[in-house]
């Protein structure tokens, strides 16, 4: 609960599932270049996460990766991203988002709760 900040190395190529879970003071995220996905619930219930920042290598983002970061009020999906996995960013604050063409498969409620 008191993590401020992450530095992330250069070899990361997946967040894993619960990886930060509630970590409610963690403010923002930046993944290097290289990471591929981000792990089931990897985020979940960041209360305090405002800024996530995603390289165009990721491809897939998994279920509730992002669910109930309550200040999260945007993101940019590379385009390289394939799927997004169910309430990955469900009651979230986000006011927009852009899908990106190659996007295959959206789960059930992924943007559920987005006030």
């Amino acid at each position: 609960t008191t993590l401020l900040s992450v530095d992330f190395p250069s070899s990361l190529v997946s967040v894993g599932d619960c990886a930060f879970h509630c970590c409610t003071a963690l403010t923002s995220v930046a993944l290097p270049v290289g990471v591929v996905s981000i792990g089931e619930e990897a985020f979940c219930s960041c209360s305090s996460l405002a800024s996530v920042t995603l390289p165009a290598s990721v491809t897939s983002i998994g279920r509730g990766a992002f669910r109930s970061c309550r200040s999260l009020t945007s993101v940019a999906l590379p385009a390289g991203v394939v799927s997004i996995g169910e309430e990955a960013f469900s009651s979230c604050s986000l006011t927009s988002i852009h899908l990106p063409a190659g996007v295959t498969s959206i789960g059930y409620r992924t943007f559920a709760g987005c006030r």
